[in-house]
């Protein structure tokens, strides 16, 4: 391509064009398109690229655009330069399955880290049945689960409340993953009385005193014992139904 005298564009992204137009799967509008100046500039070779970073084709079909947009002057554009051919990633797939495979060490040869014993995922959201043997698949033994939610938490009844009606699903979980062989790390997300000084207010427990998962406080240079949270009773109680 190449342009005479092209100028008065409103954006950056106006002027001459060389733009690949198509929605993606979720249906929205991508147009990559080649970074030109304004001006005058010669013959020019440019490069649109279309990959699965900013969202495939949904159906394979893309539309090239090419010409002025929002501004003055003439572009010319070589049709029978026009090509199109994939680019590799330089990523080299190793595991089909994606599934790590840990090296095992000869005699001989550098000694390797020993295979971890624990692998696994974070669950913050309701987890299914096969949801666990999906992860046990993809090889993990451990999943954090957590117990939490969004919004204020210092109402302290309506919080122990939620933390009730969350332990039959609790409950469940650890029943399935006893079941797959998998441990379970429970994790009461959100704290009693907020987590943040916005999460406190008048007559509500301030963010010193809110943190009660913890098991030490420090005053000073001493440290000392903290109570278990009654929360925490109440989890420790159910988890050990199902031991």
């Amino acid at each position: 391509m190449r342009a005479f005298g092209v100028a008065g564009r409103e954006a950056a992204y106006n002027g001459v064009k060389a733009t690949v137009a198509y929605r993606d799967a979720s249906g929205a509008a991508q147009y990559p398109q080649v970074s030109l100046p304004e001006g005058t500039f010669g013959w020019t070779n440019g490069t649109v690229h279309v990959s699965w970073l900013r969202g495939l084709p949904a159906n394979g079909v893309v539309t090239i655009a090419l010409g002025l947009e929002k501004c003055t002057g003439r572009a010319e554009f070589d049709l029978s330069a026009l090509s199109r051919s994939s680019v590799p990633l330089g990523i080299e797939r190793v595991n089909g399955d994606y599934i790590v495979q840990y090296p095992s060490c000869g005699k001989g040869e550098r000694e390797a880290p020993r295979p971890p014993v624990l692998r696994g995922f974070n669950a913050a959201h309701d987890l299914a049945e096969a949801d666990l043997r999906g992860m046990r698949a993809h090889g993990a033994t451990l999943v954090r689960f957590q117990l939490t939610r969004s919004g204020r938490n210092d109402d302290l009844a309506e919080y122990a409340a939620w933390v009730d009606s969350r332990l039959d699903h609790l409950v469940a979980v650890l029943g399935w993953a006893q079941g797959l062989g998998m441990k379970v790390c429970v994790d009461l997300h959100v704290l009693p009385g907020g987590t943040d000084g916005s999460a406190a207010s008048a007559g509500s427990p301030s963010r010193s005193r809110s943190r009660s998962s913890g098991s030490t406080m420090r005053s000073g240079s001493a440290t000392t014992p903290r109570p278990r949270s009654p929360r925490w009773n109440r989890i420790s109680k159910a988890a050990g139904n199902t031991r």
